[in-house]
């Protein structure tokens, strides 16, 4: 061991810890100059970083190549976009385009990507698996700040909504921007990160595309250009210790594989949606703490007996039809909780009916029922 070789690594542990600290108290920062202050801190991380350690690793020879594919990826996906903007429509962006919006929004989170990104580049030089963790986790941290308003998320449907659209996305972007800086240098990823995050602080119209459509392209575009990058240069040797590492991406694919179905069932954006259920009105059937799987509704058959998703009075409703009624050329669905002595007041329409009862995962929703009370 060369002399001073403790010392740095004590040194290294340190600025990680310290990195994490900082990130996780910008997140919980109030609104107002949240970003500003952000930038500042980063500002300072990044100085410390880069003066207390030095790089130990050179980047790749394709760096260049990389870096070019890259910046045409990020075109291509903003040209794609704004070209869905021709099925989905437009709208503003939701800071509106001005000098100053650039000055107190554009350019500190433009900081904070570029210095983020510069301390995930020295961090993963210094070669330390535990680093590389420090490193991914305050990447995600830091895609947190930029996107998400912790006080802000006051109901659970909010922290649901902030997980889909801000935290699963960006824990796919790090796998990626650890991979680009570790192997291309910290250029790669800023690059791309600036191109994907900035787009709707300096362009006035954005398309219009749906939430949930929207996260899983956040979801799936940063492994798209993981595996392209990892194709064109990667070798592929076949030993041991890539076939663990096939393994490791196998784990990870499904992983995201299940973020991705999690996303699409709780967007109810797609042919099927999922539903917790909370009461115990359907107990024998379905049961509280039962995550429910349903089909939605586009003008399907529905027979007495089937199990419904319905809305009543603001709320989503799971329960059984019991009769139906066609009245002055309404269809009327009456229903009942399989554990209700009486049956519901009033009816549901067709244009109340979300969904058809499909399949149930047993205590799977417990989770989501215990997180909701917190937020209660």
């Amino acid at each position: 061991m060369k002399e001073g070789s403790m010392p740095d690594k004590r040194l290294l542990y340190i600025l990680s810890y310290l990195s994490l600290a900082v990130l996780l108290g910008a997140l919980f920062l109030p609104g107002g100059m949240r970003k500003e202050i952000s930038a500042a801190l980063t500002i300072c991380l990044c100085l410390a970083f880069s003066f207390a350690l030095k790089k130990r690793r050179a980047p790749s020879i394709h760096s260049r190549e990389v870096l070019g594919i890259v910046f045409v990826f990020g075109l291509f996906y903003l040209a794609l976009l704004y070209i869905s903007g021709l099925f989905f429509g437009f709208q503003n962006s939701a800071v509106p385009v001005s000098i100053r919006s650039i000055f107190t929004v554009a350019l500190p989170i433009a900081v904070i990507v570029i210095t983020s990104e510069i301390i995930r580049g020295v961090m993963l030089a210094q070669s330390s698996k535990a680093v590389s963790i420090f490193a991914y986790v305050s990447g995600v941290l830091s895609e947190l700040i930029i996107f998400t308003d912790v006080y802000s998320i006051k109901a659970f449907s909010a922290f649901m909504d902030a997980a889909a659209q801000v935290l699963f996305p960006a824990i796919t972007l790090n796998i990626l921007l650890n991979y680009l800086s570790q192997r291309y240098g910290f250029l790669t990823g800023a690059v791309f990160r600036l191109l994907v995050t900035l787009y709707p602080y300096i362009i006035p119209v954005i398309p219009a595309i749906p939430d949930a459509i929207t996260a899983l392209i956040k979801l799936c575009l940063p492994l798209i250009l993981l595996a392209f990058i990892s194709i064109l240069y990667e070798k592929r040797q076949k030993s041991a210790k890539q076939r663990r590492g096939g393994l490791t991406y196998a784990a990870v694919a499904l992983c995201i594989g299940a973020a991705i179905s999690f996303i699409m069932l709780i967007s109810c954006n797609f042919r099927y949606g999922m539903i917790v259920i909370a009461t115990e009105s359907m107990t024998g059937e379905i049961n509280k703490g039962d995550a429910m799987i349903y089909e939605s509704y586009d003008g399907q058959l529905i027979r007495e007996g089937d199990v419904i998703v319905f809305t009543r009075d603001g709320s989503r409703t799971v329960h059984r039809v019991v009769e139906i009624k066609n009245v002055g050329g309404e269809t009327r669905y009456y229903t009942k909780g399989d554990a209700n002595e009486k049956i519901d007041t009033g009816f549901a329409t067709r244009a109340d009916v979300i969904g058809i009862y499909k399949l149930k995962i047993s205590y799977f929703g417990y989770p989501t029922l215990w997180m909701r009370s917190i937020f209660e």
